[in-house]
This record gives structure tokens, C-alpha cells and sequence, in this order.
């Protein structure tokens, strides 16, 4: 499957293919992702290199249920979703799918999650597929990209960790802010996510079980225990759509609005 692609310098088109990421135009030789459109190189401060793997999960969507409301994510399973083991009493049957460990993506989200993490065996993962959830997920990225442009929207594949009790109904309802955070709320009374699944293993070692979350970081401003809501940019007037522990380089992200956040996978690990 191809589609038409506007190289973010020039503006040239070329055909290109869904899958590939890696984007190297023909005419003035930059070298792109065409998922978050930034440097393939990643030459700012504030991503890690490993950023574009992260693209490379979010990818398994497709760009089609972006464009088209009635398009949903094209690596969700068509038929019924088939779970084993205790993924049944613990993820909502309804919403999930289990996803091969030897497959491409499966080896893409163990690759994501390793980065930090060694030592740690992944023994399953869950794909959720939460169409109610997915909606409003779509809904606000199509506002923050007519805000923001696509380019700045910053979407990224994130960790959440959490304790057991709160996992089956995450998958149901999605991220909610009002429950009481393990840190403290030190950036902001928010929802927390973090680019490293070293630190979120802090907060799932009652489950052995993280999320990887589909994330909308958009512009974010330094964060403070006091925030309940992000504050205005002054030069806009716009709210920021984060808080962050380093603004140089985040690590750690609180977002006030869980239509920014969708719980896309469910990492089920052993030591």
C-alpha cells in the first residue's frame, strides 16, 4: 500500500509506502519520518535517540483512521479477539487482542521496551481496541493538529505503570486523572506517563504488567505540584497541552485531559 508524500523541506512529492518511516527525498536529499515529520537524524535536545522507534509502533495504525472517521487502525484484529492464561481476568475480552511476540510489531514493542530495561523478560502483549476510546483519541488529535500542524502535535508511544486493581478498568475507561498518583503529583495533578519503561517499572511492580499509551505531548511548559491544569503560553494565549519534569529533556509527562492519552498496548512481564 502506497500514498502520495510531501517532503517536509520542499515540499516534493513522492510516492511512498505505508510501513516505511525512514523518508530520504529525492530532490533535496533530507532525510525525514514521515510519521512525526521531524529529522530522521533527531538533532534536538529534547528527543531521545531512540525517538523514531516510537514511530515505528505508532505506525502499525496506518495514516487511514486519521483521514477517515469511519477507519479504524488497520493492525486491529477483524474478528474476535482471543486472549489465554489470566490476560482473560485481567483485560476486558471485549477490547483486546493478544499480540504475537515474533511478529513485527510485537518485536517492535519488546524492542521499545528493552531500551531501558534489561533483564526483563516480555511474556505477553495485549492490543487494545477500544473503538469508544480510539474515537475520542482521533477527535482530539485532528483539533491539536488544526492548532498546532501535524509536525507539532508530538505524538509518542509512552509508559504507564500502575498497580493491579487499576488495569481492567484502564482499559475500559481509559486514563483518568482523579486517581491518586504514587509520586506525588510532583508536575501537576495529572495523568503521568514516562519515555523509559525503567521508571514506570517503579509503579507496576505489583502487576508485572505497564502500558504502552498512545500520547499527544503537543507544547509543553515545566510543571509544579500545584497545577490542576496546564497553564496559558503567554505568547499564544493558548493552554500548554503538558507539564514536564525537564523542558531540555523530558522524561517525565503529566497530562490534564484524558482524550490525549489511549491505552494502546498492555505489557505483561517476569524478572
Amino acid at each position: 500500500m502506497c500514498y502520495i508524500f510531501s517532503c517536509p523541506q520542499c515540499h516534493f512529492l513522492q510516492v511512498l509506502d505505508y510501513e516505511e518511516i525512514h523518508f530520504k527525498c529525492k530532490n533535496c536529499h533530507m532525510e525525514f519520518c514521515s510519521y512525526c515529520l521531524q529529522s530522521w537524524s533527531v538533532v534536538s535536545s529534547t528527543w531521545s535517540s531512540y525517538y523514531h522507534n516510537e514511530c515505528r509502533l505508532l505506525n502499525y495504525s496506518g495514516q487511514k483512521c486519521f483521514r477517515n472517521s469511519d477507519q479504524l487502525p488497520s493492525n486491529w484484529r477483524k474478528s474476535a479477539p482471543v486472549l489465554s492464561g489470566n490476560d482473560k481476568a485481567i483485560v476486558d475480552v471485549d477490547v483486546a487482542s493478544e499480540v504475537d511476540l515474533n511478529s513485527n510489531e510485537g518485536r517492535t514493542v519488546i524492542q521499545l521496551f528493552n531500551e531501558t530495561l534489561q533483564g526483563v523478560q516480555v511474556t505477553a502483549i495485549i492490543r487494545l481496541q477500544n473503538i469508544k476510546l480510539w474515537e475520542k483519541y482521533v477527535l482530539k488529535r485532528k483539533h491539536m493538529v488544526e492548532e498546532l500542524g501535524l509536525a507539532n502535535i508530538k505524538e509518542r508511544a509512552l509508559f504507564h505503570g500502575t498497580d493491579e486493581k487499576n488495569i481492567s478498568l484502564i482499559c475500559q475507561e481509559g486514563f483518568d486523572m482523579r486517581v491518586k498518583t504514587a509520586n506525588g503529583a510532583v508536575y501537576g495533578k495529572g495523568i503521568y506517563f514516562s519515555t523509559t519503561s525503567k521508571y514506570s517499572l517503579t509503579y507496576a511492580h505489583s502487576s508485572n504488567k505497564m502500558f504502552i499509551a498512545r500520547v499527544l505531548c503537543g507544547l509543553s511548559t515545566k510543571g509544579s505540584s500545584d497545577i490542576f491544569r496546564p497553564p496559558k503560553d503567554p505568547r499564544t494565549g493558548r493552554m500548554y497541552d503538558s507539564c514536564v519534569n525537564n523542558l531540555d529533556k523530558p522524561t517525565i509527562y503529566s497530562l490534564f485531559d484524558n482524550g490525549q492519552c489511549y491505552p494502546a498496548y498492555v505489557v505483561s512481564f517476569k524478572n
